[in-house]
């Protein structure tokens, strides 16, 4: 029994480190645009991972406190079904680290990337 606990101590200390360090991370860029709102918001947001009714997720954060939610309703080969705010939206990976998606009534619009 002894023996086991440094083993768990380890493993415990692992997995909430990869935790810690996934789930929160500043992208290079990210814009959003809600045209009905009339809200334009541009630059560097914090991306923070999480499950939104039971699917994955991202919480968009920017320095101003505006925020954007993502949930990933459906993905194949770099297309994807979301909801953006929770409206129906779909986007496309133009790369692994550049994301582009819009609301299906065309009124929110949304591009991250994470590299240059």
């Amino acid at each position: 029994m002894n023996k086991l606990i440094p083993l768990i101590i380890i493993l415990l200390t692992t997995a909430e480190v990869t935790h810690a360090a996934n789930s929160k991370w500043e992208t290079y860029s990210c814009e959003y645009m809600d045209i009905k709102k009339d809200i334009s918001l541009s630059g560097r947001c914090h991306m923070q991972e999480t499950k939104i009714h039971g699917n994955f997720g991202y919480i968009l954060t920017w320095e101003s406190g505006n925020k954007v939610t993502v949930e990933y309703i459906n993905s194949q080969s770099g297309n994807h079904i979301w909801k953006i705010n929770d409206q129906p939206s779909v986007a496309i990976e133009v790369n692994r680290e550049n994301l582009k998606g819009f609301s299906l009534d065309l009124n929110q619009i949304l591009e991250w990337q994470d590299n240059p």
